[in-house]
């Protein structure tokens, strides 16, 4: 078992769930300011040889669940959803005439059900950005689809320069669209998006990182954004107060024809009570967390006091119970409905001005801070309320992410190069603040002026 000071050294450097399981409690201590954010784990994907076998063995199964069979009993369920939760709504403005949109587990879930109505239309090439999260990848590659990695450019969106060459040598292959942190696609990306579209190539939209202002999607019965995609998801463990859940809305066309069955099954199963229950575990373990920060006595500098022991001794429990509802995630291979709590949040999110003053006070402050040292660190521009991401240097990045997470402050995405991917380009060092907890602001600025 490893030590408790491993397990706290693990959570500010990890590409995956738990980081959001963290980010999920301290929203929820935080009276309604709402934003999970991750330590994420990185990815223990299977070797290729086992899923070779997973899908070749069980063609059924891995048509309803595409990433292979649940190994071991199976999870606890809340009842099944009504037959609502798999929606249709009438599309207000673009070319998507038809859409419908679904409330599933996780993100991985609702990736893993747009591969396999690809794979199940014929499409067996997906161009995804190289900058990008292992888990966004996984799902296509379980369902035996080539993986072209395509280069970013400075915004860390997809090059289209690039883009448009690998269009060029695939045509027909679907495009996976990631808004990274929030940002917008540039006029010619989104021409070009519009292009592979017309020329018969799914678009599909990942708006993990922008779900606070998609708010077609920011609902329990999604809808598709107007733009060129046929579709779109979003987690929405990243940035809301949920301990589970991913939004999925998609129009009619070929590439979807099996789609809605497909989320309707998947939704008709009910959600995973034990995901829930560890989720509601960690909410409690932060509260008790913040209610010991909130007691201390910060420096008037606005520097991160040293954690006491108590507190020292809560930031580690939530790490633990962090690890375990990850792993609990992790062992969610088959799509199922997101947890009734996910779905009142999200029923109530209307409304983030609070969250968006915070964001916007917090890139204010920092574009005057590193003004004085621009080639250490640089704010990423992006509009999003739920990530504020600076890049720079690689000692400079994992100081910052090290510090913040020794004082219980963990952003909303981590994306660590993922392991035995060989690819001799460099990979962005890249770390996000909060944006939910603004009166930690003066922390957070005085934790990034020690790193320049």
């Amino acid at each position: 078992m490893a030590s408790r000071q491993m397990v706290g050294r693990t959570l500010h450097g990890r590409s995956r769930h738990a980081w959001s399981a963290v980010r999920w409690s301290v929203a929820l201590c935080t009276v309604g300011r709402g934003m999970r954010g991750r330590p994420l784990g990185r990815h223990r994907s299977p070797s290729p040889l086992i899923r070779r076998r997973t899908v070749a063995a069980v063609p059924e199964v891995a048509r309803s669940c595409p990433q292979g069979p649940h190994p071991g009993p199976a999870p606890a369920q809340e009842p099944p959803l009504p037959p609502h939760q798999a929606s249709t709504k009438p599309q207000a403005s673009g070319h998507n005439s038809v859409e419908t949109g679904a409330l599933l587990g996780n993100g991985k879930q609702a990736l893993s059900l747009v591969a396999c109505a690809l794979r199940d239309a014929g499409v067996h090439t997906v161009l995804a950005p190289r900058y990008s999260c292992e888990t966004m990848l996984t799902p296509f590659e379980l369902e035996g689809m080539h993986l072209r990695l395509v280069e970013v450019g400075d915004d860390l969106l997809l090059d289209p320069t690039e883009l448009a060459h690998a269009l060029d040598q695939e045509p027909g292959a679907a495009v996976l669209h990631c808004e990274t942190y929030g940002a917008q696609a540039s006029p010619s990306l989104t021409r070009l998006l519009r292009q592979a579209r017309r020329a018969g190539s799914p678009v599909i939209l990942d708006a993990t990182h922008s779900l606070l202002e998609r708010p077609e999607l920011l609902a329990t019965s999604p809808a598709l954004p107007a733009g060129p995609w046929q579709v779109a998801l979003a987690s929405t463990r990243k940035l809301l107060p949920v301990p589970d859940g991913a939004v999925l809305a998609w129009c009619d066309g070929p590439a979807n024809a099996g789609l809605h069955q497909l989320a309707r099954t998947a939704t008709g199963r009910g959600a995973d009570v034990t995901i829930a229950s560890l989720g509601q575990q960690l909410f409690s373990a932060q509260t008790r967390l913040a209610r010991t920060l909130a007691s201390r006595t910060v420096l008037d500098t606005g520097a991160s006091a040293h954690l006491s022991p108590q507190a020292q001794q809560g930031r580690l429990e939530v790490c633990r119970l962090a690890e375990a509802h990850e792993e609990a995630i992790e062992r969610a291979m088959e799509p199922r409905a997101a947890s009734a709590l996910t779905r009142r949040v999200l029923a109530g999110a209307g409304s983030y001005v609070e969250r968006r003053g915070c964001s916007a006070t917090l890139r204010h402050a920092l574009a005057q801070l590193l003004q004085a040292r621009p080639d250490h660190l640089q704010l990423l521009p992006s509009p999003s309320a739920g990530c504020v991401a600076l890049r720079g240097q690689a000692d400079a990045v994992d100081r910052l992410r090290t510090a913040l997470s020794e004082a219980a402050l963990w952003g909303p995405v981590t994306w660590d190069r993922p392991e035995g991917r060989l690819d001799p380009r460099p990979w962005p060092a890249v770390v996000t603040l909060p944006t939910d907890q603004s009166e930690r602001t003066g922390e957070i600025l005085a934790l990034v002026r020690a790193c320049l």
